[in-house]
Protein backbone atom coordinates (compact mmCIF):
# COMPACT_ATOMS: atom_id res chain seq x y z
CA UNK A 1 0.00 0.00 0.00
CA UNK A 2 3.10 1.90 0.78
CA UNK A 3 4.34 1.57 -2.48
CA UNK A 4 1.03 2.76 -3.76
CA UNK A 5 0.51 5.91 -2.11
CA UNK A 6 4.48 6.88 -3.15
CA UNK A 7 3.62 6.01 -7.06
CA UNK A 8 0.45 8.33 -6.72
CA UNK A 9 2.44 10.94 -5.14
CA UNK A 10 5.24 11.16 -7.29
CA UNK A 11 2.70 11.26 -10.35
CA UNK A 12 0.87 13.94 -8.91
CA UNK A 13 3.80 16.21 -7.28
CA UNK A 14 6.88 15.21 -9.11
CA UNK A 15 9.85 12.82 -9.08
CA UNK A 16 9.24 11.10 -12.15
CA UNK A 17 10.44 11.58 -15.39
CA UNK A 18 6.88 13.22 -16.05
CA UNK A 19 5.94 17.30 -15.27
CA UNK A 20 4.29 16.76 -12.03
CA UNK A 21 0.45 17.57 -11.98
CA UNK A 22 -0.05 20.01 -8.90
CA UNK A 23 -2.76 20.98 -7.34
CA UNK A 24 -4.46 22.44 -9.99
CA UNK A 25 -3.52 20.30 -13.05
CA UNK A 26 -6.41 22.12 -15.16
CA UNK A 27 -5.25 25.26 -14.66
CA UNK A 28 -3.24 26.27 -17.90
CA UNK A 29 0.20 28.28 -17.64
CA UNK A 30 -0.01 31.97 -18.38
CA UNK A 31 2.70 31.62 -20.46
CA UNK A 32 2.52 28.22 -22.69
CA UNK A 33 -1.38 27.96 -22.30
CA UNK A 34 -0.90 24.18 -21.48
CA UNK A 35 -2.55 22.86 -18.42
CA UNK A 36 -0.21 20.35 -16.37
CA UNK A 37 -2.62 17.19 -17.90
CA UNK A 38 -1.84 18.64 -21.33
CA UNK A 39 2.02 19.59 -20.79
CA UNK A 40 2.40 15.77 -19.39
CA UNK A 41 0.36 14.16 -22.40
CA UNK A 42 2.66 16.16 -25.05
CA UNK A 43 6.22 15.00 -22.94
CA UNK A 44 4.41 11.20 -22.95
CA UNK A 45 3.77 11.12 -26.20
CA UNK A 46 6.76 12.36 -27.59
CA UNK A 47 8.86 9.61 -25.30
CA UNK A 48 7.21 7.38 -28.10
CA UNK A 49 9.05 9.76 -30.97
CA UNK A 50 12.24 10.23 -28.84
CA UNK A 51 14.18 7.15 -29.59
CA UNK A 52 13.70 6.86 -33.33
CA UNK A 53 14.26 10.74 -33.63
CA UNK A 54 16.08 10.68 -37.22
CA UNK A 55 13.59 8.16 -38.92
CA UNK A 56 10.43 10.22 -37.77
CA UNK A 57 12.37 13.45 -38.85
CA UNK A 58 12.86 12.06 -42.33
CA UNK A 59 9.25 10.87 -42.77
CA UNK A 60 7.88 14.15 -41.47
CA UNK A 61 9.99 16.24 -43.64
CA UNK A 62 8.79 13.80 -46.75
CA UNK A 63 5.15 14.40 -45.56
CA UNK A 64 5.31 18.33 -45.06
CA UNK A 65 7.53 18.32 -48.74
CA UNK A 66 4.68 16.50 -50.83
CA UNK A 67 2.37 18.32 -49.44
CA UNK A 68 4.20 22.00 -49.53
CA UNK A 69 6.53 21.33 -52.09
CA UNK A 70 7.01 25.44 -51.91
CA UNK A 71 9.00 24.84 -48.29
CA UNK A 72 11.12 22.09 -50.08
CA UNK A 73 12.37 24.58 -52.60
CA UNK A 74 13.99 26.60 -49.58
CA UNK A 75 16.47 24.31 -49.59
CA UNK A 76 18.66 24.33 -51.96
CA UNK A 77 20.20 20.55 -51.43
CA UNK A 78 16.32 19.15 -51.59
CA UNK A 79 15.46 21.37 -54.06
CA UNK A 80 13.79 19.50 -57.29
CA UNK A 81 14.95 15.84 -55.86
CA UNK A 82 12.01 13.04 -56.11
CA UNK A 83 10.73 12.16 -52.23
CA UNK A 84 12.00 8.74 -53.07
CA UNK A 85 15.76 10.16 -53.31
CA UNK A 86 15.10 12.49 -49.87
CA UNK A 87 14.72 9.19 -48.13
CA UNK A 88 18.15 8.23 -48.20
CA UNK A 89 19.52 11.42 -48.31
CA UNK A 90 21.72 12.26 -45.45
CA UNK A 91 21.60 15.82 -45.51
CA UNK A 92 17.57 15.42 -45.09
CA UNK A 93 18.67 13.27 -42.07
CA UNK A 94 20.93 15.29 -40.46
CA UNK A 95 18.79 18.22 -40.73
CA UNK A 96 15.70 16.35 -39.39
CA UNK A 97 17.66 14.95 -36.69
CA UNK A 98 18.37 18.99 -36.14
CA UNK A 99 14.75 19.90 -36.56
CA UNK A 100 13.75 16.71 -34.08
CA UNK A 101 15.78 17.98 -31.43
CA UNK A 102 14.63 21.22 -31.46
CA UNK A 103 11.41 20.33 -30.92
CA UNK A 104 12.55 18.02 -28.03
CA UNK A 105 14.18 21.04 -26.57
CA UNK A 106 10.95 22.64 -26.64
CA UNK A 107 8.89 19.48 -25.24
CA UNK A 108 11.80 19.31 -22.51
CA UNK A 109 11.44 22.91 -21.43
CA UNK A 110 7.57 22.87 -21.24
CA UNK A 111 8.31 22.77 -17.29
CA UNK A 112 10.52 25.90 -17.90
CA UNK A 113 8.38 28.59 -19.74
CA UNK A 114 10.97 31.33 -19.82
CA UNK A 115 13.74 29.05 -20.93
CA UNK A 116 11.14 27.89 -23.66
CA UNK A 117 10.76 31.48 -24.86
CA UNK A 118 14.12 32.31 -24.74
CA UNK A 119 14.77 29.35 -27.41
CA UNK A 120 12.02 30.26 -29.30
CA UNK A 121 12.99 34.07 -29.74
CA UNK A 122 16.32 32.27 -31.46
CA UNK A 123 14.78 30.02 -33.59
CA UNK A 124 12.14 33.25 -34.91
CA UNK A 125 15.13 35.60 -35.59
CA UNK A 126 17.70 32.81 -37.21
CA UNK A 127 15.14 31.72 -39.22
CA UNK A 128 13.57 35.26 -40.06
CA UNK A 129 17.20 36.41 -41.85
CA UNK A 130 16.96 32.85 -43.90
CA UNK A 131 14.02 33.78 -45.58
CA UNK A 132 11.63 31.64 -43.92
CA UNK A 133 8.51 32.82 -44.17
CA UNK A 134 5.44 32.46 -41.11
CA UNK A 135 3.27 30.50 -43.03
CA UNK A 136 6.13 27.71 -43.21
CA UNK A 137 5.77 27.53 -39.48
CA UNK A 138 2.43 27.49 -40.12
CA UNK A 139 2.10 24.62 -42.34
CA UNK A 140 5.08 22.87 -40.26
CA UNK A 141 2.48 23.23 -37.05
CA UNK A 142 -0.47 21.66 -39.58
CA UNK A 143 2.09 18.68 -40.90
CA UNK A 144 3.23 18.09 -37.33
CA UNK A 145 -0.17 17.22 -35.60
CA UNK A 146 -1.02 15.23 -38.33
CA UNK A 147 1.92 13.23 -38.49
CA UNK A 148 1.18 12.70 -34.53
CA UNK A 149 -2.08 11.72 -35.00
CA UNK A 150 -1.22 8.87 -37.74
CA UNK A 151 2.01 7.64 -36.10
CA UNK A 152 1.01 7.49 -32.44
CA UNK A 153 -1.92 5.51 -32.49
CA UNK A 154 -3.65 5.17 -29.01
CA UNK A 155 -1.52 7.35 -27.05
CA UNK A 156 -2.38 10.31 -28.92
CA UNK A 157 -5.46 10.70 -26.90
CA UNK A 158 -7.29 13.63 -27.02
CA UNK A 159 -5.53 15.31 -24.11
CA UNK A 160 -2.50 14.73 -26.37
CA UNK A 161 -3.91 16.11 -29.63
CA UNK A 162 -5.15 19.12 -27.25
CA UNK A 163 -1.73 19.49 -25.80
CA UNK A 164 -0.03 19.49 -28.90
CA UNK A 165 -2.36 21.69 -30.67
CA UNK A 166 -1.63 24.46 -27.68
CA UNK A 167 2.28 23.57 -27.28
CA UNK A 168 2.49 24.38 -31.10
CA UNK A 169 0.19 27.07 -31.47
CA UNK A 170 2.39 29.04 -28.87
CA UNK A 171 5.36 27.91 -30.24
CA UNK A 172 4.71 30.01 -33.46
CA UNK A 173 3.54 33.04 -31.23
CA UNK A 174 6.51 33.13 -29.54
CA UNK A 175 8.16 32.74 -33.30
CA UNK A 176 6.14 35.42 -34.39
CA UNK A 177 6.88 37.85 -32.12
CA UNK A 178 10.61 37.47 -32.50
CA UNK A 179 9.65 38.23 -36.79
CA UNK A 180 8.17 41.11 -35.63
CA UNK A 181 11.10 42.54 -33.60
CA UNK A 182 12.88 45.31 -35.68
CA UNK A 183 16.40 43.66 -36.99
CA UNK A 184 19.59 44.70 -34.52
Amino acid sequence: MGALISSLFSWLFGGSKYPALGPNPDKPNDITGLTPREARAVVVTWDIVKPNMAHHGVQFFLRLFERHPNIQKKFSGFDGKPLAVLQEDKRLRAHATTVMNAINSVVESLGDPETLVEILKTTGKNHKRRGIEKTHFESLRVVLLDYLRDNLGTAYSPMAQQGWSKALAAVNAVIFQAYDLPEK
